[in-house]
């Protein structure tokens, strides 16, 4: 004879709606995972190549830090800044990089000084996401005519004498005109970066 109780109980918790929003939540929580590990892959190829010398080894090493984070990410503090986390996986995956590279008798710089170029890279790094962020933010705050100058500087192929022509300017005046830009911009994100370390 069957447990009818027991299969009834079964198909309570299958059909909870609770279980859906638990399967969406981590979803969510994946997505999330995935876009911090992937929008910081610069940063941390970066700091990895100021401890590691060769390029393929410093590619090994984030390839290898990638799959930490990714492991460990159920530990990580979302209210937490992620690169600072990541850098100290990323540190610890040097460390055990550069044991496994001394079995062989490579020669590397004393822990240290090692250690010494990890902090100054990671406070490096953390210092330059901080005025990306303050220099989108004067980036909208220029006029428009201003923004549109500066951004066609910057477009892949852009030159001065190409703007000045398009624009039916001289490239003097053009370069002085960017010179004018670029300064405001730096006196806007200087202002920016030490609001935020006040």
């Amino acid at each position: 004879m069957v447990d009818n109780r027991k299969s009834s109980k079964t198909d309570q918790q299958a059909s909870d709606p609770r279980d859906s929003e638990d399967a969406a939540a981590t979803i969510v929580d994946i997505e999330s995972a995935i876009e911090r590990i992937t929008s910081n892959q610069t940063a941390l190829r970066g700091y990895i190549r100021t401890l590691v010398r060769d390029a393929q080894q410093a590619d090994d090493v984030l390839q290898e830090t990638n799959m930490v984070l990714w492991r460990k990410m159920v530990q990580y503090d979302p209210n937490l800044p992620f690169l600072a986390w990541a850098y100290t996986i990323a540190y610890y995956q040097v460390l055990a990089w550069r044991q496994r590279c001394s079995r062989d008798q490579i020669e590397f710089l004393d822990q240290q000084l090692l250690t010494d170029l990890a902090e100054a890279a990671s406070s490096q790094a953390s210092s330059f996401d901080q005025r990306v962020l303050a220099l989108r933010k004067c980036l909208g705050e220029l006029p428009d005519r201003q923004r549109q100058l500066i951004e066609s500087r910057y477009a892949p192929g852009s030159t001065v004498v190409a703007i000045a022509g398009a624009l039916g300017r001289t490239v003097t005046a053009i370069s002085v005109s960017l010179n004018r830009i670029r300064s405001k911009l730096l006196r806007c994100i200087e202002q920016r970066v030490a609001a935020q370390e006040d």
